[in-house]
């Protein structure tokens, strides 16, 4: 008979074939002291468990099932906790998350599922490469994309004629977002997002998102200083040619200025965004 203290470990092993389980746990930390800073440090090992049967694609009900717990005490406990630092984690909006498969969806396209080697990013080469014009590429191949070739040809024209920062400024829900992802996706470049947050009073902390990226992407051990961590940040967009989403900026602002504390965050982010060096 197994003991009550080893039981977490032996459930919903096979997730460490499929998942990087240790940089998920400690950027998951990282999430839960925003979510939840009063709780203890650290993801405790039932809150592991229950992301692990998420991560081997088990519904929640499943879940409840295997580890002879209340399905409807478990999927309280999950809205409590993993759901909710998922989100932050994958920089969404809280209680945005609709399905338990969302987290499945989230984390792998933030990179948290097991890939070779070849699909890694490359960062080798010391100098950077002159900036290339942006492809004219066809937007109605997609049958759930069309009427926005004008909107790409405009992206296009900007970029070509040197923009590095753009907004894209319209009323909510009339597809910003899907419009800059749909960008890079006709570019073939990959991005970093960071989803500011659902109103002034939760933000999702710049310095945090930087902190992640730097380690997880760009595999840099970040500095302690904010400053410092976006020159880190500066030296690698001169190597390499990739976006950055800033999405659903309009909390972070007030008639048009950055709200503090943040507003030295966004400045200096955007700042490092827009040089002429970066690419």
């Amino acid at each position: 008979m197994a003991s009550i203290q080893n039981y977490p470990e032996e459930k919903f092993t096979e997730a460490a074939h499929d998942w990087d389980l240790e940089r998920l746990y400690k950027d998951l930390e990282l999430s839960k002291r925003q979510v939840a800073p009063h709780k203890r440090k650290g993801l405790t090992d039932i809150e592991k468990l229950h992301l692990r049967g998420l991560l081997c694609a088990n519904s929640p009900d499943e879940i409840a099932k295997k580890l002879y717990k209340n399905s409807r005490g478990l999927n309280t406990e999950l809205s409590k906790t993993i759901y909710r630092y998922v989100e932050t984690l994958t920089n969404r909006l809280t209680n945005t998350l609709e399905n338990w498969r969302d987290i499945y969806k989230w984390l792998e396209e933030s990179g948290y599922k097991a890939r070779s080697s070849s699909s890694v990013p490359s960062h080798a080469g010391a100098n950077p490469k002159p900036q290339e014009s942006v492809s004219e590429i066809p937007v109605s191949n997609n049958s759930d994309f069309v009427g926005r070739e004008e909107a790409i040809a405009h992206l296009n024209k900007l970029v070509n004629e040197g923009a590095k920062v753009i907004l894209i400024q319209a009323e909510g829900g009339i597809g910003k977002t899907t419009l800059a992802k749909k960008w890079f996706e006709l570019q073939g470049l990959e991005y970093l997002e960071l989803r500011v947050g659902s109103t002034p009073q939760n933000l999702n902390s710049v310095e945090d998102w930087l902190r992640v990226k730097l380690r997880d992407y760009f595999k840099e051990n970040p500095e302690e200083n904010f400053m410092i961590m976006l020159e880190q940040l500066k030296t690698q967009l001169q190597i390499i040619k990739i976006g950055v989403l800033i999405d659903n900026l309009e909390p972070a602002l007030i008639n048009g200025k950055f709200i503090e504390p943040q507003h030295s965050y966004y400045v200096e982010l955007l700042t490092v965004l827009a040089h002429h060096s970066v690419h």
